[in-house]
């Protein structure tokens, strides 16, 4: 198990840090790949992916060298591989997640800067202002810090058995939906990605998924947004008798 680990692994990472790589010096738009600049990429992502192949290599090989090839030596180092793959989790939460939540709040805001719906003109050239970002960041921040624990329990013990090979794979297919859908201009869910992913990994290894868990996440998913939308309004009306 472990020679297979020191085979494909390096690669898996090397193409990960090659195209955020990428996404860095380029931005995150699809748009920005231009038929002009294929070859430019093509030149990057040959020489990147190649290079963090052979360095992620050395470092498997030197970390698994004196490792005894046992299932409990290969969950030790998705454990530390996970650390990894949680902070990819971490920026692909906050490339959609915090995007979708300021989307209204940007809304609003145009609206009122401008006294009315904005023209198509005004929407083009638009940008969102800082202040928005930070606000968004810091909701999602509190929302994580309040009732996150919740769903971080119920993902992680709830719905399936997980290790930390699975945990990796979860962590991992999760994060790359989010982003390639955040590239593709696609507002998701990470936490939606995640689930799917828990229960594909527990189906894949014969696990046991627990279906009537699975039915009150859906159920929740549905209300989620006539909720939202109830709060929203009432808030708005308390907010509107005390100032207007």
């Amino acid at each position: 198990m472990i020679a297979r680990l020191q085979y494909f692994l390096p690669f898996v990472l090397a193409t990960t840090v090659g195209f955020f790589a990428l996404i860095l010096m380029k931005g995150s738009s699809l748009k920005a790949l231009k038929p002009d600049s294929f070859w430019e990429y093509l030149l990057f992502l040959g020489v990147v992916i190649p290079y963090g192949t052979i360095v992620s290599q050395a470092l498997l090989r030197s970390l698994t060298s004196k490792m005894k090839d046992t299932s409990e030596s290969i969950e030790k180092i998705f454990k530390n591989l996970q650390v990894g793959t949680s902070s990819y989790v971490a920026l692909a939460h906050g490339a959609n997640d915090v995007a979708n939540s300021i989307a209204p709040v940007f809304a609003i805001f145009l609206v009122v800067t401008h006294s009315g719906l904005p023209t198509k003109e005004i929407l083009q050239d638009a940008h969102v202002p800082l202040w928005i970002i930070i606000l968004g960041g810091i909701g999602i921040a509190v929302g994580i810090g309040l009732l996150g624990h919740r769903v971080i329990e119920t993902l992680s013990k709830k719905i399936t058995t997980l290790k930390n090979t699975r945990g990796f794979s979860v962590d991992f297919s999760a994060a790359s939906t989010v982003v390639i859908a955040s590239l593709l201009g696609y507002p998701v869910s990470s936490t939606h990605a995640a689930t799917g992913a828990i229960v594909g990994s527990g189906l894949r290894d014969g696990e046991k998924v627990k279906g009537k868990v699975l039915l009150k996440i859906f159920a929740m998913w549905v209300l989620t947004v006539p909720a939202a939308a109830l709060i929203t309004m009432a808030i708005y009306w308390l907010l509107a008798a005390i100032i207007l």
